[in-house]
């Protein structure tokens, strides 16, 4: 190398520069190497201010520029300094922290989707198809098999709400009961008058299932539309209608006609006819076709709606009819049925596709689809000539097996749930079920207890048989769902369950729960003679004669007096017979049983009562119950002022409607204080009824019943008091149960004539009246009667009963 020309010398290239102006432009970008290494720490300082770890560890690399070179997966970016969002190497700088930025999500994503693999391998939840992809790539191969399973997991929870919904709705049941959620609004009906399950979805909504992209339309790889399924089950899922009917779908597959041949009715009775018996052939068709397709038609099972064949012709024997596709098999189990006294064959050369809703070209909503599922279900395995649902193995049924629904005792009884709301829905009335359905089959389904399908007894709680052999049943406490449920049942089956060798002894309690129970696996348990003799009601005792012990005329006295006052007059009632020491207290009893021969029972309004009543039951606060025990006249007067008008029946001419008993009570305080220990008085119990004048109509009132007890002490201005004063005011219950001799099926409150009138009447004289009305005895007869009993009623009853068949003619009236 040459050496440099004196006039370049070797040293700064600062100092005498041959051009100045070069100099100067190279000023500030020309630095010594210390000046440098200074700037570029500063930057590494400043880039490393906007960079952390994102979780502290010990032994975390330390953020140099070094390492910024191939940074950590744990380094994040806190922030991009604003010194940073200009232009030139700013935006540089900034562009290099936005991607170590996504370099850290990316990764942190990545380890996410390796753990959730991870996982779901040792849940052994990959299935066999998801295997087989191609293992040249194992992200590729770990992603793909994450896809398939969230696609299958989708998949399964869109069905599985859809039957959520179809269990939540309210289906149409007709007087045949059940449970579901309150729907408003009028139900809409076709022109036919039958009920459109789908009224409650719009005429838009409808329309939107006939094609199209994203209107129903199915993927080019078949089966449900996921997508679809989902967004609409997520829209309608818990909205409470009902499930709509499949009036959705496209109508060229809904007219769509499948041709069957019918052959054998040629020389049939009806041949003699014009048209050799066709039309009649036709009639009878469509008649049984009906019967066997109304149970589970989408209208909700009117028979009215009818199957009919849209076409029909006659080529040499064989007569060719053409029907909806949704009706080939009403018509198709017609085979070897009998018409006019020529067994027939119907045969189909071309039969339908199952009307599953995976293999359809449309895609209805969810709920609907499910709707569907389960009525062809149903459809497939009714018997209608022998009244049996099958519901054995569902587990195998190829349909349900293809969306799941036996996986898990969970879904299983989602399914079965919805089943019965399907298959409930149907009927119109009660009796219509009891009279379609009388046995159903649960064989073979592996059934543990009877967690899975205990709605069984609540949609048919009549039925006659019940068959659940083959199942794995140990114990007659895996049965307990269904204790005194069927009330009905004569036949159960319960062959090849462990529970026939696990338990001995097990068919004396079954028996025990099912009262009507004939037939147990096969084996007669009741004869008839044993279920009539189970069926006549138990002998019930008479009804005792009152106890009314007064004495002097007291307790008679005040109480002709005492309503009649307090129908009229309460606050001299309150003064006469109440004083400081009395008291008394209202208590409503909303839940007594009503009269069930009332011809009219007005709805029941406790508003001016409940404000003052002291019931025990549902007043816990001591406060309130020592406020609500109303003491003295004038607070009595207050509380009686609350208390609507009443109008109670005549104590001497209306005396049956009223019982009445009287009894000595020990105690009672003396007012004088001669006896501190006090002295006898009455105890006073009385039952009846009262008319209450309905404020909004003043021609009509309503009727209550009541009871009431007094205790009677000395006192007062007429030398009685109401010590103590308890009302209890309940809906009314009519007086049946106050007639001596007649049997009552209830804890009942014992019949007793009217008190001894304040009339030349005496009570022997009402006792004689009472046992010749109940024995049809005349006037002489009965009181003799009395008298061999020493005037006691309950005793002449029994004496009458005794020589009854002895009495002459002449001893009736």
């Amino acid at each position: 190398m040459s050496p440099l020309p004196q006039s370049l010398p070797a040293t700064d290239p600062t100092q005498n520069p041959p051009l100045s102006e070069v100099a100067a432009a190279l000023a500030p970008y020309i630095h010594t190497r210390a000046e440098t290494l200074r700037i570029r720490r500063l930057l590494s300082a400043h880039l490393a201010a906007s960079l952390t770890h994102e979780e502290s560890t010990d032994g975390e690399t330390p953020i140099t520029h070094l390492t910024l070179g191939a940074p950590p997966s744990t380094l994040v970016v806190k922030r991009t300094p604003k010194e940073l969002q200009g232009g030139g190497d700013a935006r540089v700088r900034a562009a290099y922290l936005s991607a170590l930025q996504s370099h850290a999500v990316a990764k942190k994503r990545y380890q996410a989707l390796r753990d959730e693999i991870e996982e779901l391998r040792q849940s052994q939840v990959v299935d066999s198809a998801s295997r087989d992809v191609n293992r040249g790539d194992g992200a590729a191969e770990e992603y793909i098999q994450l896809v398939k399973l969230r696609r299958r997991v989708e998949r399964t929870k869109v069905v599985d709400k859809a039957v959520e919904r179809v269990c939540d709705a309210r289906l149409v049941e007709g007087g045949a009961g059940g449970i579901g959620k309150r729907r408003t609004g009028v139900r809409e009906t076709d022109r036919e008058g039958d009920v459109v399950m789908d009224g409650g979805i719009s005429r838009s909504a409808e329309g939107r299932g006939r094609g199209g992209r994203g209107r129903g339309g199915r993927g080019r790889g078949g089966g449900i539309n996921t997508e679809r399924l989902q967004r609409e089950v997520l829209k309608h899922v818990g909205d409470g209608a009902r499930p709509p009917s499949m009036r959705n779908i496209t109508p060229d597959r809904q007219s769509s006609l499948v041709e069957l041949q019918v052959t054998g009715w040629l020389n049939s009775k009806a041949s003699s006819n014009d048209d050799r018996g066709v039309s009649s052939l036709i009639t009878f068709l469509e008649r049984h076709a009906t019967k066997r397709s109304a149970l589970f038609r989408q209208r909700g099972g009117k028979a009215a709606t009818g199957s009919r064949i849209k076409r029909s012709r006659v080529e040499g024997d064989t007569l060719h009819i053409f029907v909806l596709q949704q009706e080939y098999e009403s018509y198709s189990r017609l085979n070897n049925f009998v018409f006019a006294g020529k067994s027939i064959t119907v045969t189909c050369e071309n039969p339908p596709r199952s009307r599953s809703p995976h293999n359809s070209g449309t895609s209805p909503e969810p709920a609907n689809e499910v709707q569907q599922l389960i009525q062809d279900l149903l459809s497939r395995r009714f018997d209608y000539s022998s009244k049996l649902l099958s519901l054995n193995a569902l587990g195998t049924d190829e349909q349900l097996q293809e969306i799941g629904m036996f996986k898990t005792p969970e879904t299983q009884s989602k399914f079965f749930l919805a089943t019965m709301k399907v298959c409930s829905a149907q009927f119109q009335t009660a009796e219509e079920k009891r009279e379609t359905i009388q046995s159903v089959s649960l064989a073979d389904n592996n059934l543990p207890n009877l967690s899975i399908v205990t709605s069984l007894a609540q949609t048919f709680p009549d039925l006659k048989n019940l068959d659940l052999s083959g199942n794995k049943i140990e114990n007659t406490s895996a049965l307990g769902a269904w204790r005194h449920k069927f009330r009905h049942l004569e036949q159960l089956l319960l062959n090849n369950n462990p529970i026939e060798k696990l338990q001995p002894g097990w068919e004396v309690e079954v028996m025990k729960w099912f009262p009507k129970l004939r037939l147990l696996n096969g084996i007669q348990v009741r004869t008839d003679a044993q279920l009539a003799q189970m069926d006549q009601s138990k002998a019930i005792p008479l009804v005792q004669a009152p106890d009314f012990r007064d004495e002097g005329g007291i307790v008679q006295n005040l109480l002709l007096k005492f309503f009649t006052a307090f129908d009229s007059d309460r606050p001299a009632l309150a003064n006469m017979y109440y004083d400081n020491d009395c008291s008394f207290s209202l208590n409503v009893n909303t839940h007594a049983l009503r009269d069930k021969d009332a011809q009219e029972m007005l709805k029941q309004s406790w508003d001016p009562y409940i404000r003052i009543s002291r019931n025990l039951k549902h007043l816990n606060n001591p406060k309130v119950r020592t406020n609500r025990k109303i003491t003295g006249p004038e607070e009595i007067t207050k509380t009686w002022a609350q208390i609507p008008a009443t109008r109670h029946p005549a104590l001497t001419s209306e005396f049956h409607k009223w019982v009445i008993e009287c009894a000595s009570q020990p105690g009672v305080p003396d007012p004088t204080g001669t006896y501190p220990q006090g002295v006898t008085g009455f105890m006073v119990t009385v039952h009846g009824e009262y008319e209450e004048p309905i404020p909004s109509r003043q021609d009509r009132t309503m009727r209550r019943s009541f009871d009431r007890t007094f205790v009677l002490g000395p006192g007062g201005p007429l030398k009685v008091r109401i010590l103590s004063d308890i009302l209890t005011v309940r809906a009314y219950g009519g007086s049946a149960a106050f007639r001596l001799g007649l049997p009552v099926a209830a804890p009942i409150i014992a019949p007793v004539v009217a008190p001894a009138a304040m009339t030349p009447v005496t009570e022997q004289d009402l006792m004689v009246l009472e046992l010749a009305k109940i024995t049809g005895l005349t006037l002489e007869v009965a009181k003799q009667c009395l008298e061999t009993s020493n005037w006691n009623l309950h005793t002449a009853m029994g004496t009458f009963e005794t020589h009854k068949a002895t009495l002459p003619p002449t001893a009736f009236a």
